[in-house]
């Protein structure tokens, strides 16, 4: 976290009454994150120099020698390259993307596959022989 997000975070606490050991013990808690939208949704001032970083919903893009259940639909793919990992303090990626998978129920079955550029992929579908399999959503650009 940056010192002026920090300064921003103490100011919020201290002009809600918490004591100052609460926001910090807050504060060590918090990690930057993207925010994928739809661009309609971006301010005015930052679609000039916005393009998708995402894709949502559809079928999954991956190497063909990766195996996934059907029943797991493809939820998000993130281009690395649009994801400034300079401000992560988490290891990402800088090229290729991330294909994440998740199944959103009790059992939570989930995938992040990392696929480096320039790799062959296939367009991942559920075959007519799986019954359980999830048919994708459109897919739309975040």
């Amino acid at each position: 976290m940056t010192a002026t997000a920090h300064e921003t975070v103490r100011d919020a606490g201290r002009a809600l009454g918490i004591p100052d050991p609460v926001t910090e013990a807050f504060v060590r808690l918090l990690r930057p994150c993207v925010y994928p939208c739809l661009y309609e949704q971006l301010p005015e001032e930052s679609r000039k120099h916005a393009g998708p970083a995402a894709r949502a919903g559809g079928s999954a893009h991956l190497p063909v020698d990766v195996v996934v259940p059907a029943y797991v639909p493809h939820l998000v793919t993130v281009d690395c390259a649009a994801i400034p990992t300079d401000v992560l303090d988490i290891d990402f990626p800088a090229d290729g993307h991330v294909a994440i998978l998740a199944e959103i129920t009790d059992q939570d079955a989930g995938f992040a596959i990392h696929v480096p550029a320039g790799t062959e992929t296939v367009e991942r579908r559920p075959r007519e022989t799986e019954p359980d399999a999830l048919k994708p959503c459109a897919s739309f650009p975040l």
